[in-house]
């Protein structure tokens, strides 16, 4: 290639580099008399995201999740979650009072018992990733309780 069309090349690329970042506009395309100048580019290097923990910081307000007590079930909206700080809000719509408790990696917890048609009782945890288990019983005993299994990621 001659180097006469090697710098007609560059040219070209420069002045594409150029429109491209808005440098060109519509009168200096049509200027044929004003050589383009050929600056180089420097390369890009790519940046990485920042590191984001999952968990709400402490001035954040927990996520708010729904939990319907029946006398033979715990209801949630979902049972996979993200780590981090949640309020679980709970309603009893059975026909004798429950209480929640929820067990799982550093988590041992329990609210209040909730009668049928009283006002939710709530119940505020900080999930790591891990297991958890949710029950609801009439006296905080495992035994015959509705239980229910969530994953934390």
């Amino acid at each position: 290639m001659s180097r006469v069309l090697r710098r007609a090349g560059g040219a070209l690329a420069a002045a594409a580099v150029a429109f491209a970042a808005g440098a060109c506009t519509a009168d200096d395309a049509d200027d044929s008399t004003t050589p383009a100048q050929e600056e180089p580019v420097a390369p890009v290097e790519p940046v990485d995201p920042p590191e984001t923990d999952d968990v709400p910081a402490a001035d954040e307000e927990a996520a708010e999740v729904p939990v319907i007590l029946v006398d033979d079930e715990v209801l949630l909206p979902a049972t996979i979650f993200p780590a981090g700080t949640y309020t679980f809000v709970v309603e009893q719509e059975g026909q004798e009072p429950h209480l929640l408790s929820i067990e799982g990696p550093g988590v041992s917890s329990s609210t209040s018992e909730v009668a049928p048609g009283a006002s939710p009782e709530q119940l505020t945890v900080t999930l790591e990733p891990g297991t958890y288990e949710l029950w609801s019983s009439v006296d905080g005993d495992r035994g015959e309780s509705a239980e229910v299994v969530i994953e934390v990621e």
